[in-house]
């Protein structure tokens, strides 16, 4: 049939006695035309709508003559299958008519009501929504109704859901606003609220930045604790050591009595115990030609040694000649290095803890039995000045005050005045003095708990700043620069921190800490104390010596370690350098870490340095 035909308008038949919509008694009524989603050449182009009672369905219109049916199978109405998803009428009838044009087996002969172009193909692949109007069927209808039902639901439920926040941006933090912070973090683990204001002010940050940079790392901080224990108690047995403090540093108990030790008393508790583990792994005892072959030229032994554990090494202020010596076998002793001789020996009624020249012909020197006493070296005569109520640990000379000052395991710090000599006032200290240092006109205690308290000499009514510590674990050594402008503290713990006795915010940036006298030995990282520091009195940097029996030379001002000595026979107990900075006496004597066990010999060693060795290189 031609094209022009298809287009025009047919007259209808006479209805027919047998027809089907005779026989099923349909009455012709206008029907309103269904609305379809899409355009017009949609699936249901070439295809025409039949009609069961109230339900209409597409139904396609077939020439009989194409695939030889009888157009009265054809037009079986009440037989037809009819979709009721809207996704499967449509794939439904898509299928079914691309099923018959594949079928069809007269290819060249057209129906102008399946003959279409390939884009009217696309189009009705691309048509997948069919919107039904008021006059379909009740069952599609509900659940259209169902649908809107819960798309207004949904949209509710949206509504009353908060609206979702933006993602915030990651602050970013330099490496001196890092460090700034991490040194505060060292020193306070809770800010007050003036001081994250002046924290942040001085960082160009906000308040609200330091406040959670400070939650954060209170949170990493006691992960990495909880970490620590877990893996120290999951460690292997033999590696397994916890830290035992000597008697020297021993925070709790009742103050020892003048007649010996607290560990000799019969009420004395343990030593302390941290719930951290250390490793104290010494070397095996060297032999005296082991030693001999591995001092060099510049290095040599001294005679006559301490027959205990070394407490301090002394040079004396004006001479580069003089080393005085304390020990735990109650006595102490005057060297003549040069001649590698013993000159002089005097003896306490108790092992003696410290020492310090007054002058090049006398010392002064208190311990265990809780006496001060001074020394005539020429006349080889003592006298007792003064006591304290428990041991003496630290004996310092400040000649820019002209006074001796002592600290003591009674919490107090006392000057004596050397000239009488007599006591010249005592001061309370938070806690046990565990080590001090002199600088100028200043002084610098360090107490148990971590505390730090700076004192000036020339008026003791007050405390001139209390400080934390900024390591984490006990205090050893305390010492202060040549210059007068800081100090540098050790821990039990490996680290050294430099700090700075000036307290504006922009001196105390230059602070810092660092980790030294680690040792790694299959895989696992042995950590020592920093028993011993000594300033460089010419070039302002300074020696270290911890547990590991290796002493370190440290530029603090370029942050570089200059030089590394050999490995010694023990622990380095004491270090001293002489008043020019060509020498340095080292005290390597086991310090008891591991108990009363087979140690090494006690010894002192006199080391000629270098500038090479001592002085900051240039940047």
């Amino acid at each position: 049939m031609a094209d022009s035909d298809a287009q025009e308008t047919r007259q209808p038949a006479k209805d027919s006695p047998f027809s089907i919509k005779n026989l099923l008694n349909i009455e012709d009524k206008p029907t309103k035309p269904k609305t379809f989603l899409g355009s017009s050449k949609g699936v249901f182009e070439g295809s025409f709508f039949s009609r069961l009672g109230d339900l209409s369905f597409p139904r396609f219109e077939l020439p009989t003559q194409r695939i030889g049916l009888s157009a009265q199978y054809l037009e079986r109405a009440s037989t037809w299958w009819y979709p009721y998803t809207l996704g499967t009428h449509l794939r439904t009838a898509g299928s079914e008519k691309a099923n018959l044009r594949e079928a069809s087996p007269a290819p060249d002969r057209r129906s102008p009501d399946l003959q279409k172009s390939d884009q009217d193909v696309k189009e009705e692949s691309a048509d997948d929504d069919i919107a039904l109007d008021e006059s379909d069927s009740e069952e599609p209808k509900k659940e259209i109704d169902q649908e809107d039902e819960w798309r207004r639901k949904t949209d509710e439920l949206d509504s009353d859901r908060k609206p979702c926040r933006k993602k915030k941006t990651r602050t970013v933090f330099s490496r001196s606003q890092v460090f700034q912070l991490e040194s505060t973090f060292d020193i306070k683990r809770y800010l007050s609220s003036s001081e994250r204001a002046g924290l942040a002010a001085s960082l160009h940050l906000t308040e609200t930045q330091v406040k959670i940079w400070f939650q954060n790392r209170r949170n990493k901080w006691k992960r990495q604790l909880a970490a620590e224990l877990e893996a120290a108690n999951l460690s292997h047995a033999a590696a397994q050591r916890i830290v035992r403090v000597p008697i020297l540093y021993h925070e709790n108990g009742a103050p020892e009595t003048a007649g010996g030790p607290a560990a000799n008393s019969p009420g004395s508790q343990s030593l302390l115990a941290f719930p951290h583990h250390m490793y104290y792994s010494h070397p095996e005892v060297i032999s005296r030609h082991q030693t001999e072959a591995m001092t060099g030229s510049n290095e040599y032994k001294l005679n006559q040694g301490p027959e205990d554990s070394i407490s301090a090494v002394k040079f004396s202020p004006s001479t580069t000649q003089f080393l005085l010596v304390s020990s735990w076998d109650c006595s102490v002793r005057l060297y003549d290095v040069a001649s590698n001789t013993m000159r002089m020996k005097y003896q306490h009624s108790a092992p003696v803890l410290d020492c310090a020249f007054y002058d090049p012909t006398h010392s002064w020197s208190g311990g265990l039995d809780a006496q001060l006493t001074t020394h005539d070296l020429n006349t080889d005569q003592d006298t007792i000045v003064g006591t304290h109520d428990a041991p003496i640990r630290c004996v310092e000379y400040c000649p820019e005050v002209n006074v001796m000052v002592t600290g003591s395991w009674d919490r107090s710090v006392r000057l004596w005045d050397p000239r009488t000599p007599c006591n010249a006032g005592t001061f309370t200290q938070p806690e046990k003095v565990y080590t001090l240092s002199v600088a100028g006109d200043r002084l610098i205690v360090g107490t148990a708990g971590r505390r730090v308290l700076v004192w000036d000499l020339r008026n003791m009514g007050y405390v001139q700043q209390r400080r934390e510590s900024s390591l984490k674990y006990q205090t050893r050594c305390i010492r202060a620069f040549p210059n007068k402008q800081g100090y540098v503290l050790s821990s039990i713990e490996g680290r050294v921190a430099v700090e700075y006795l000036d307290p504006s915010q922009e001196v105390q940036k230059k602070k810092y800490a660092f980790k030294c006298h680690r040792l790694k030995e299959d895989g696992i990282e042995h950590v020592y104390p920093v028993n011993a520091i000594s300033f460089h009195s010419v070039h302002n940097t300074f020696a270290t010596g911890g547990s590991d029996g290796f002493v370190n030379i440290w530029d603090p001002f370029n942050k570089k370690r200059l030089c590394q000595f050999h490995r010694y026979p023990t622990s380095i107990a004491s270090l001293a350098f002489n008043n020019d900075g060509t020498m340095l006496a080292i005290a390597s004597s086991y310090m008891h870490e591991k108990g009363d066990i087979s140690h090494p010999e006690d010894a002192i060693f006199i080391r000629q340095v270098t500038d090479a060795e001592t002085k900051p290189k240039s940047t």
